[in-house]
Order: C-alpha cells, then sequence, then structure tokens
C-alpha cells in the first residue's frame, strides 16, 4: 500500500483539507453539477500513466476568497488534485498557505500517490476475480 507522507488528518499531502468534485471544462462541480466557485490555474496535460493505463492530469484551482489581504488585493486559496479529465472525479487538497509553486508540487504528489493506489487496487480486484473464477470452474 502506498506510504502516505506526515500531513493533517484526511490530507495526503500537507493540505488543510480534503477536496472532491467533479472536473468540468475549467470550474470545479459537486456530484449535481453545482459550481462549487475553484477554477482551474493550471492542468498539467503531460500526465501520469499509471501500471494500469490510466491517465492522470495533475490540476491547481484557485478560489478567489472575499477578503482582502493587507496589499488591497482579494486572497486566493490553491487547491491541488488529480483528474482523468473532463467530466470525471477530482481528488485533492487545499491549503491556504500554498504558493502556486507548492501547489504544483502537491498535485504532482498526490498524482504519485493515486495512480499507485489506483494499481493496487486494480491487482486486487484482478487476484479477487481469478479465485472466484477458480471457485466457479473447479469441481
Amino acid at each position: 500500500m502506498a506510504k502516505r507522507k506526515a500531513a493533517p488528518k484526511h490530507s495526503l499531502v500537507a493540505g488543510d483539507k480534503g477536496l472532491t468534485g467533479y472536473m468540468k471544462g475549467s470550474r470545479l462541480t459537486d456530484w449535481h453539477s453545482k459550481d462549487l466557485g475553484w477554477r482551474t490555474f493550471s492542468e498539467d496535460k503531460s500526465h501520469y500513466l499509471s501500471e494500469t493505463d490510466q491517465k492522470y492530469y495533475t490540476v491547481v484551482l484557485e478560489k478567489e476568497l472575499k477578503t482582502m489581504g493587507r496589499d488591497g488585493l482579494f486572497k486566493k486559496r490553491y487547491a491541488a488534485g488529480v483528474s482523468m479529465g473532463d467530466g470525471m472525479l477530482f481528488r485533492g487538497e487545499t491549503s491556504t498557505s500554498w504558493d502556486l509553486e507548492e501547489a504544483q508540487e502537491a498535485a504532482n504528489q498526490i498524482a504519485e500517490y493515486w495512480a499507485e493506489v489506483d494499481y493496487e487496487d486494480a491487482l486486487k480486484d484482478q487476484e479477487e476475480q481469478r479465485q472466484e473464477f477458480e471457485e466457479e470452474h473447479s469441481g
């Protein structure tokens, strides 16, 4: 099983909390396609290809908060994660302390983590299916 680095509860890297949704174009939505207010800041089209031939795109989302910083600009919050493309699940986390570079690095770590977890799950599923087949066809 993939080992997680020391991180807050419900977090894979150093994010504040987990975030899931669905990528719809350049925005993140919930199950009912309600816009969650996050916009794609960057999406790395060079992707991670898992052992199961699934493509994982790293995604950094940005949300402008309603509070202003000392510089008179609205504060921004980043979310970093991974998706398999438009209309697909986004798995990631948010942090108020990340800058853009840190968010992109977190997205890479999350992509690596989920590619490994999904590969391990696929191996486990294959083994269970093999055992079921043998049980059905033995005897």
